[in-house]
């Protein structure tokens, strides 16, 4: 086994560790991360395709399809990109919530930024008009008990829980 330096703290580590012993950093290894997110993007596209059609056939509505497209794709990229399920299953939850947040949050802003006359960045959203974009019409609950901050346009949603955040 070869030795190499962790990211975070330089010290060395074996380079088939999953996590730096010595300071706790999760090592990805980029060529899963990268098949994961090819085989993501795949899979998406045949979601897409499908549920075109099945709108086009009139058995699907709009808020509906976006809703379930929102609700999949937290989902699988959640459990594609991390192959090595370094967080537990409350965590995974959590950050699966908050990607589902921000999608409802990018879907908002995109219905209504002409009518509200809103900017790139900074501005403040309407929660309440969000959640019609969440499944089931409101804002899910972290599993550990830690409260949701929807923030302004331009940053990403948080939970209270320090483990508990979105990659940059």
């Amino acid at each position: 086994m070869a030795m190499v330096k962790c990211k975070e703290c330089e010290k060395e580590i074996s380079s088939s560790a999953s996590k730096c012993p010595h300071c706790g950093k999760v090592i990805s290894n980029s060529r899963y991360v990268i098949i994961g997110v090819i085989i993501a993007v795949i899979i998406i596209g045949a979601i897409l395709i499908g549920k075109v059609v099945l709108q086009k056939a009139g058995e699907m509505s709009d808020e509906q399809l976006i809703r379930d497209q929102m609700n999949e794709n937290a989902h699988m990229f959640a459990n594609i990109v991390n192959p090595q399920f370094s967080v537990d299953n409350k965590t995974q939850t959590c950050i699966n919530n908050l990607k589902q947040i921000d999608a409802a949050k990018e879907l908002w802003y995109a219905a209504n930024w002409r009518t509200a006359k809103l900017k790139s960045s900074g501005d403040s959203v309407n929660i309440a008009a969000m959640c019609k974009y969440l499944n089931g019409n409101k804002m899910p609950v972290c599993p550990e008990g830690g409260t949701y901050v929807v923030d302004v346009i331009g940053k990403k949603p948080t939970c209270s829980i320090p483990t508990h955040r979105l990659s940059d």
